[in-house]
């Protein structure tokens, strides 16, 4: 992966999907090199998935515990050629 010169890395956690009030929600969260955890409905595809973009929007504690609480999560597995 290529670092653009003005976008931040970020570093993937995994997704969260499930029900809220009878909607189904699905997103990634990632967190940045200050501890700050970032939330993303709809990342890209692509090399510049993890750069820190408008579609990254930061979340707080108390909005990722809830979501803890109400959601599934899946870690982020990297993808790699296991025999």
């Amino acid at each position: 992966m290529q670092q653009q010169s003005n976008g931040q890395m970020l570093t993937p956690i995994g997704k969260m999907k499930g029900e809220i009030n009878r909607e189904f929600t699905a997103f990634y969260l990632a967190v940045d090199k200050n501890g700050q955890v970032y939330i993303n409905h709809d990342p890209e595809y692509g090399e510049d998935r993890y750069v820190k973009s408008n579609g990254w929007k930061p979340i707080t504690n108390e909005q990722l515990s809830f979501y803890e609480d109400e959601l599934h999560f899946i870690p982020h597995q990297k993808k790699s050629l296991k025999p």
